[in-house]
């Protein structure tokens, strides 16, 4: 699957498995809220949205908190 061009992608499940992807392979798991759960994979996370779709959405945090840590060192 091509790089995300914007932050959110809805797809259908069925079309992820059928390129190879493993909802079993993740790095981290993510509660925002009570109510949702994101399951990442390194850059790219992802959370059921029914049966049959798919939301999928790229990691900015981490991207933050890279520019903080810089920031720290540099001081």
């Amino acid at each position: 699957m091509a790089p995300l061009e914007k932050k959110v992608l809805v797809i259908e499940r069925q079309r992820l498995l059928e390129r190879g992807f493993r909802f079993d392979y993740m790095t981290e798991h993510y509660h925002p809220d009570k109510k949702e759960h994101y399951c990442y994979c390194y850059e790219y996370g992802y959370r059921p949205l029914d049966q049959e779709k798919v939301l999928i959405v790229k990691d900015t945090r981490k991207k933050h908190f890279e520019r903080i840590k810089k920031q720290m060192l540099s001081d």
